[in-house]
């Protein structure tokens, strides 16, 4: 038992990350057309969510989630997939809260809990949030006529 004490001990936690620059809402509106912020540190304000046209909201979202990968979750101006979609994001997505031994403690992703139809972010700064109002920083990418964040941080 104090073996795996002492390894636990191991495990290490990085300073903050860097956030991108705050949009408006009229600045994520225009990003559609104006392309020159690609490739840019972003962050914008809203409730992220996986949501479904058939249902509009998070718990009953008929959505695939492949855990220990990125999947795609939208961001929206209130919760429950609520007002406005402001963007695209790519996160990380477990089945149960990492436990980490050796090297970097895990942040930045999403706990997925099916039984209870539950969603918990794990922030920049490690807290285990339940769903709300978060800033997200990440990379603005374009693919297309689409664009997402990736690279995403999540904070409080």
């Amino acid at each position: 038992m104090l073996a795996f004490s002492m390894l636990a001990s191991c495990a290490t936690r990085q300073p903050p990350s860097v956030q991108g620059q705050l949009l408006t809402t009229d600045q994520i509106d225009s990003l559609q057309k104006d392309k020159s912020m690609n490739g840019k540190l972003i962050e914008v304000e809203g409730y992220p969510s996986i949501c479904s046209k058939q249902t509009g909201f998070t718990a009953a979202a008929p959505i695939r989630i492949t855990l220990r990968k990125k999947n795609s979750m939208e961001v929206y101006s209130e919760s429950n997939c609520g007002g406005k979609k402001l963007i695209d994001i790519r996160l990380p997505f477990e089945g149960d809260k990492r436990t980490t031994v050796f090297g970097d403690e895990g942040r930045n992703y999403v706990i997925l809990d099916k039984s209870a139809h539950k969603l918990t972010f794990i922030a920049d700064d490690y807290q285990e949030l339940p769903e709300g109002k978060f800033k997200i920083s990440g990379t603005l990418i374009y693919d297309g006529d689409n664009y997402y964040l990736d690279n995403v941080t999540i904070h409080k």
